[in-house]
């Protein structure tokens, strides 16, 4: 619903003079009080939306977060999902022999055989 008024319209409007009317300067204070009131609830309300705008923003990026997070559960469970449960295999070790593989990766960039680190407890 949209207001009929706002503080501009009530400051321009203008009234047609009669013979039995009211005092001029008491009706421009009363409606001066008016205005002021429509200038602090316009206020108001363009803060009170600015703030919803922004709300809807990080409304939104959660959706996007919360998104990107299914679709990384769902991922992990397809991942996860082909290991037998019985045969000791957990998230954690899967975890564990990624870093592994990592080190190992990094050993041989270096020029470093893994294999020889093992069996060699002295070079370590």
């Amino acid at each position: 619903m949209k207001a009929k008024h706002t503080s501009e319209t009530l400051l321009n409007k203008k009234f047609s003079p009669a013979e039995k009317g009211y005092e001029p300067l008491e009706v421009d204070e009363f409606f001066d009080g008016i205005i002021g009131d429509y200038k602090m609830y316009e206020k108001e309300l363009a803060e009170a939306n600015s703030k919803c705008a922004k709300k809807d923003e990080d409304i939104e990026e959660l959706k996007k977060l919360l998104r990107k997070a299914e679709l990384e559960i769902a991922e992990v469970k397809k991942q996860y999902g082909a290991f037998p449960k019985d045969k000791g295999v957990s998230p954690d070790n899967v975890k564990l022999l990624k870093k592994i593989d990592i080190y190992e990766r990094t050993l041989w960039k270096k020029g470093i055989d893994p294999k020889k680190l093992l069996s060699d407890p002295d070079n370590c």
